[in-house]
């Protein structure tokens, strides 16, 4: 939870940053230094993607409730979760010291080829980066497998008997899992490539020398955009617990729900290439991934559909967690909407690059994805802190980020439709406006972490009892004495020989 906290404030940090510097025109601080603003922004697009927002709910929200969720004991291998975390502190560390030191990194969460090549990034940073992500690359697929052998092996018998007593934040973890586990090695090998390029050894990248930077772009969003879906699908999951609980209702199209999140899987595999309709594909493929990226569009408002069926139905109980229901309902609906613009190549080729895609991206991933991981802790506060929590603040933090949000990001739409491209630390007056009333908004969303710091404080401190704990609430369990599925399997195996031998009859097991 403490590495969660600060990778959060690192990454924050970075934001805050570059909403002072585009608060006006001219340069408040970076001046000339176009590589220090650069390198603020490839700091917090890899922070927030890989070492904040994946170990939210791939590392606290699936070790906490994943396991409790499917009727285990414990994960299916223990001390290789416990590995794959401990990678991620001193990725953490390397990685921003990478950024703050020499030249500064310039390329981009995309690491797009030449500004990763030496002539361009010739410190030592870049190859720190590489290793870094493959690094953290490798401990997140060791996570996603683990779950999946969770999953497979150690559910209860009534789960295996029937899926629909499977709850869907388990079916969201599981596809996210699935998809990182098939797009995660294309993002290896892309990263080793470009390591070897920068050395010499190839010329996979290098244009002077026969090389396709195309290429690289293909391996890159290959993983970059199910990379997106690896993030959102386990929130679709926790919205569906969350609304089942605040309307004391069973969810409607349930089976629709798990076939649309397979899906969801499914699709946002074959979608890579929306991203690249000005990096040279032909109209037949234009065409193709236009549709493609239209269809992700149909399982998706789906989901939406029965979360809002299946609220008008229930019988509504006011909580803080619903308010955030409600927050992530807007972000992605606005999110999605312009996602499908973007997903049309006509208007990608006039969006491209500019602050409509920074706008987009953010109100899916900030104003829905973060919605859901507050509306997840409300949800189980007591599992995480043990105590009551103040509803005054988590109502005016919730009011707070939900004004802060929109107030951010919707400008942006404007900005990008105006043609304000984006990575750039300076911009014509014309802009001005849209610029200030978006930093202005980052400054609430800011404010409203620092309600959430203090409502933390304030439960912790004021030891506020929690309204259903009794005496055998004892939040999480935590076992001491752990033990793999391997080992499980093992004894399982022995007893059931022994069993055969002194009967003639195969022993009955429950794993």
């Amino acid at each position: 939870m403490w590495y969660i906290v600060i990778a959060g404030v690192v990454t924050t940090v970075f934001a805050t940053a570059i909403k002072l510097e585009l608060g006006e025109p001219g340069s408040l601080y970076c001046g000339g230094n176009m590589r220090l603003y650069l390198s603020l922004v490839t700091g917090h697009a890899v922070i927030m993607v890989f070492l904040a927002y994946v170990p939210v709910y791939y590392g606290v929200f699936t070790n906490y409730l994943i396991p409790i969720q499917l009727g285990a004991r414990d994960f299916a291998y223990p001390r290789l979760n416990n590995f794959s975390f401990w990678v991620f502190p001193p990725s953490l560390f390397f990685f921003s010291n990478a950024l703050l030191k020499y030249q500064g990194l310039v390329t981009g969460w995309t690491f797009y080829p030449p500004l990763s090549s030496k002539k361009y990034s010739s410190s030592f940073n870049m190859d720190i980066t590489i290793l870094s992500v493959l690094s953290i690359a490798t401990a997140s697929l060791i996570s996603t497998t683990n779950l999946i052998s969770t999953y497979r092996y150690m559910r209860g018998a009534s789960m295996k008997a029937d899926y629909r007593f499977i709850p869907l934040s388990v079916y969201g973890t599981l596809f996210g899992a699935l998809l990182f586990t098939f797009a995660a090695p294309v993002l290896g090998i892309a990263m080793f490539m470009l390591y070897f390029d920068r050395h010499g050894i190839t010329n996979f990248f290098n244009v002077a020398k026969g090389g396709d930077v195309v290429l690289y772009q293909h391996l890159f969003w290959f993983f970059g955009h199910p990379e997106v879906y690896v993030l959102i699908l386990p929130t679709f999951g926790y919205v569906s617990n969350i609304v089942v609980f605040a309307t004391k209702h069973n969810l409607l199209a349930y089976d629709h729900m798990v076939i649309s999140m397979g899906a969801i899987c499914l699709l946002g595999s074959i979608v890579w290439g929306h991203h690249m309709y000005v990096g040279g594909l032909n109209r037949g493929l234009k065409n193709l991934f236009s549709a493609t990226s239209l269809f992700v569009s149909i399982p998706s408002t789906l989901k939406i559909h029965s979360w809002i069926a299946t609220l008008q139905t229930g019988n509504l109980h006011f909580s803080v967690q619903l308010i955030w229901i409600f927050i992530f309902l807007t972000g992605i609906l606005l999110g999605g909407i312009t996602g499908m613009v973007l997903g049309m190549a006509g208007f990608d080729v006039l969006y491209h690059d500019t602050y409509y895609v920074v706008g987009h991206f953010h109100l899916v991933l900030s104003m829905g994805g973060f919605a859901v991981i507050f509306a997840v802790f409300f949800h189980y506060w007591f599992y995480f802190f043990r105590v009551g929590y103040n509803k005054f603040l988590a109502v005016l933090q919730a009011v707070l980020f939900f004004i802060g949000e929109l107030t951010t990001f919707v400008p942006t739409l404007f900005l990008g439709m105006s043609g304000m491209p984006r990575r750039i630390n300076d911009y014509p007056v014309y802009f001005s406006g849209w610029h200030s009333l978006s930093s202005l908004g980052h400054g609430l969303v800011v404010l409203s972490l620092f309600v959430f710091l203090v409502l933390v404080l304030e439960s912790k401190y004021s030891s506020r009892k929690f309204l259903y704990a009794n005496k055998y609430s004892k939040g999480v369990p935590f076992f001491a004495n752990r033990h793999s599925a391997y080992i499980m399997l093992i004894t399982q195996l022995r007893t059931k020989l022994k069993v055969k031998k002194t009967t003639g009859k195969p022993a009955l097991t429950s794993f």
